[in-house]
């Protein structure tokens, strides 16, 4: 099902979401060996640095994707090509058991997640998640499946706060010209 050409910003989504790789990392090499292009592992940076010699094309690094919910921060509309969204984490029975966490959450009071699921029109399948705040990133509009869900203008505004705040953004000289 092909996505539509406008999805509004609050848009709940399913989309290939890549996990940010951390150390060991492979590198794609530039030698290829009868079975194609050989990968190197790299222990620490210094090693992948001093493979990159500057003003060379990109580097490919290995990468894992995840087929999971997003909730876009941003209008996608024609042609753009990269959209900002925050990663949609479910709940699980170890995240509920912490401590003050699931309590401040379910309160509203948690300054960086943003409870969802509890309502069909978020699109989690009838479970709990919660939006994370703490994982903004920017993802091609192409490895979007397909809308799930959406929250409604006074969800987006408490998400946006919390966004502000998390990020640590000043935004008092836009407040005094509005």
């Amino acid at each position: 099902m092909p996505v539509p050409d406008v999805l509004p910003r609050g848009s709940v989504c399913l989309a290939l979401y890549p996990f940010v790789p951390g150390l060991p990392l492979r590198q794609v090499g530039e030698r290829i060996d009868a079975a194609g292009p050989v990968v190197e592992r790299h222990d620490d940076l210094t090693s992948l640095t001093a493979a990159i010699s500057p003003g060379a094309p990109p580097t490919d690094l290995v990468i894992q994707f995840k087929l999971r919910r997003v909730l876009l921060l941003q209008t996608v509309r024609g042609r753009r090509a990269d959209v900002v969204v925050a990663r949609i984490n479910s709940i699980t029975p170890e995240r509920r058991a912490r401590s003050g966490w699931y309590l401040r959450l379910t309160e509203g009071r948690h300054p960086a997640h943003y409870l969802i699921g509890r309502l069909r029109r978020h699109g989690s399948a009838g479970k709990e998640a919660f939006v994370d705040l703490m994982n903004v990133t920017t993802i091609r509009t192409d490895v979007i499946v397909r809308r799930t869900g959406y929250l409604t203008a006074a969800e987006m505004r408490d998400v946006s706060e919390r966004l502000v705040r998390t990020l640590e953004l000043d935004i008092s000289r836009l407040v005094g010209e509005g």
